[in-house]
């Protein structure tokens, strides 16, 4: 049983073509073929082909993103990877829980990798329903890209292969995708800004509430309902 390529390996910004090669070839381990980049127009090169060994397909038939929100769009699950504890508590799984978590769910599901340097930015992370965080040990806890990455194909290899059937991607046709969430936290902020609570609190507080509803897990419903909310608030609001 191959798993179902409704997962997606997202690398943003990747510097080294190395790692892209070594995580095609992972990739290839696990049976996952859907490799998207963002923003990284020359990092397939000799170098990753070389890398990828065997694994070439999966680099020549990668997806090219100029923004990470174009290279998520679709997806109703979405993790951020990180190494580094973040002043904001993101919602935190182990590779294990997070994998377990997607096959029960049945997701679309998007696996987002930062920068080599310094990983993703806070903003990128605004985009996650969860954040992921390796456990490694305290004293050293940088981890080579392809490194993490394989130990993410793993868990959801080991993770779909624990479960007694292939899931479908229709079971959850009723989860708000990452544009349509997207698209209700833009409304809100404007909304927000137009009865003045933000009042010069718009970052944190945006943040604050971006994590809120990623969490949340909205569906196309209830992302109709709270947009429907928002709107009459700006009829009152205009009057």
């Amino acid at each position: 049983m191959k798993p179902p390529n409704y997962i997606r390996i997202v690398l943003v910004e990747p510097s080294e073509p190395g790692n892209v090669g070594g995580i095609a070839r992972c990739m290839a381990n696990m049976g996952i073929n859907n490799l998207t980049l963002v923003n990284a127009p020359n990092i397939v090169n000799s170098v990753a082909l070389r890398r990828a060994s065997g694994a070439q397909h999966i680099l020549r038939e990668a997806k090219h993103y100029p923004t990470l929100e174009q290279a998520i769009e679709g997806c109703t699950l979405v993790f951020g990877t990180t190494s580094r504890k973040r002043a904001i508590n993101w919602p935190t799984l182990l590779p294990d829980q997070a994998m377990q978590k997607a096959i029960r769910q049945n997701a679309r599901l998007a696996v987002i990798f930062g920068r080599e340097r310094n990983g993703l930015e806070n903003t990128e992370l605004d985009l996650c329903n969860y954040m992921i965080r390796i456990d490694v040990d305290e004293g050293y806890p940088s981890m080579n890209l392809a490194s993490a990455a394989t130990i993410l194909c793993y868990e959801f290899r080991k993770a779909l292969w624990s479960g007694k059937t292939l899931p479908t991607i229709e079971e959850s046709e009723n989860l708000a995708n990452a544009e349509q969430v997207n698209g209700f936290i833009t409304h809100l902020e404007n909304t927000l800004s137009m009865t003045e609570f933000l009042d010069g609190r718009s970052s944190l507080l945006m943040r604050k509430l971006k994590r809120l509803f990623n969490r949340s897990q909205l569906t196309k419903e209830e992302v109709n309902i709270l947009r429907g909310i928002l709107k009459s608030m700006e009829n009152k609001v205009s009057r």
